[in-house]
């Protein structure tokens, strides 16, 4: 059974659909972020990636992941309440923010 060429034009729509839909979940979780980590944890952190409903967060120091850590549990509890379950859990990892 032979299938129908499909146009570039409607490949190109749905590639640019799927970044914009990416963009956006990406901007609602760091905006997000923002309002539930509070202004100095903030200051050292930022949202790296979310695959597989893992929220992997970029932080700038060693103390400051370790304090993250220990929020983490209120952190996501939070994060769940506001953007539902396709956030199952936060990693925290030295990185660039």
């Amino acid at each position: 059974m032979k299938t129908r060429p499909e146009l570039i034009g409607d490949i190109l729509k749905t590639l640019l659909s799927k970044t914009q839909q990416e963009e956006h979940k990406k901007a609602v979780v760091e905006k997000t972020w923002q309002e539930i980590a509070g202004s100095d944890l903030v200051k050292h952190t930022k949202p790296a990636a979310l695959r597989a409903g893992v929220l992997s967060i970029n932080v700038d120091s060693s103390a400051w992941l370790h304090h993250a850590t220990m929020l983490k549990y209120d952190l996501l509890k939070e994060i769940k309440k506001r953007l539902g379950d396709k956030i199952k859990d936060i990693k925290f990892k030295a990185g660039p923010i």
